[in-house]
Order: structure tokens, then sequence, then C-alpha cells
């Protein structure tokens, strides 16, 4: 199985692929791709094949080579994107990320997301059918147009692979 391909792509190219998603209601998942990836795609064929069913990696970092995509600069576009296109966005974000810098930042700084719905992920997410059940519920009730999960790196992106299709949104995006 390929290692994903890491695209070089600059922040207004990415952010006009997800406006294109927004725009067509096509179902993208977009990942940003970090060293921690590049050792969990080596090491875990679960972890790799999941990646592998991405329709966009991008660098979250700085050792990929490719054009580095800054998380700041990211968010604070996507927040800009949400408004000019009345889209709402919901943040899937794990224990560990609940409470942390990613979350507040969503809530406080960005109150200008449009329609910004937190939903937590429990603790044992991605094993248990009943809870990925009521977490899917809690998304299509919502109906937001992008879904961005921020949890633990390895099972956030299999579980993504893996429920994607029961998503009823144009963009989900894996941000560790």
């Amino acid at each position: 199985m390929p290692q994903p391909p890491i695209e070089s792509l600059s922040l207004e190219a990415v952010m006009g692929m997800i406006n294109s998603a927004l725009a067509e209601q096509r179902a993208r998942v977009f990942v940003f791709f970090t060293e921690a990836h590049r050792k969990l795609s080596a090491s875990i064929d679960q972890f790799k094949f999941a990646m592998s069913q991405a329709d966009h990696c991008f660098a979250g970092d700085k050792q990929s080579g490719a054009m580095f995509v800054n998380q700041k600069y990211f968010l604070d576009s996507l927040a800009q994107l949400t408004k000019t296109t009345n889209s709402k966005l919901a943040l899937l974000a794990g224990p560990e990320k609940a409470s942390g810098p990613l979350a507040r930042k969503l809530e406080t700084t960005h109150q200008g997301f449009s329609g910004l719905i937190a939903i937590d992920l429990a603790q044992n997410y991605h094993t248990d059918e009943a809870i990925t059940g009521q977490i899917i519920e809690a998304i299509n009730r919502a109906s937001p147009d992008i879904v961005l999960v921020a949890s633990d790196l390895k099972n956030q992106e299999i579980w993504i692979a893996n429920y994607r299709h029961r998503f009823n949104c144009s963009v989900v995006i894996g941000l560790h």
C-alpha cells in the first residue's frame, strides 16, 4: 500500500478546495499530514489504509518537504470561509482536546465561525459502535457543512475513514 501523497498546497489553494467541496456538496476528507502521520503510516497498516482514503493530505509540519500550512492561519481562514459562505462547522474533540487550546480557540476567539457546534468524543468513541452511532446522529442532526475532528491521531484518522460515508456534510477535516 503506497504512502499517501503529500500535496504541496498554499493555504489559499486549500481554502479554494474546501470552498469547491462546499459548493458542490461533495464529501471530501482533508488531513493535515505531520511527521507523526508518516511514522504511523509506516508501522500500522490500518492507519496507512485510512490515510489512503483521504481526498487530500497537506503538510501540517515543516519536516514533510511540502509547502507547510500553518494551523493557526488555517483556522483563521476557515473561520472567514464559514462566514462568507454561511457554512456551519462541527468540532468533534476528544477528551484530551475538549478543554485544550484548539477547542478554546474555536469557542472563544473564533466566535465568527458560522454555527459552531461542539461535540465531545467519548474516550472510546473509536471502539464503541453505540457511541459512534450517537456521535453520527448528533452530527447529522446538527447538519454542519464542515466537520473538524481533533482527537487522538491514530484513532481519529481510522475512525474518519471508517465512518465518513455516514456523515451528511461536504467536508471532513482531520486536525491533530
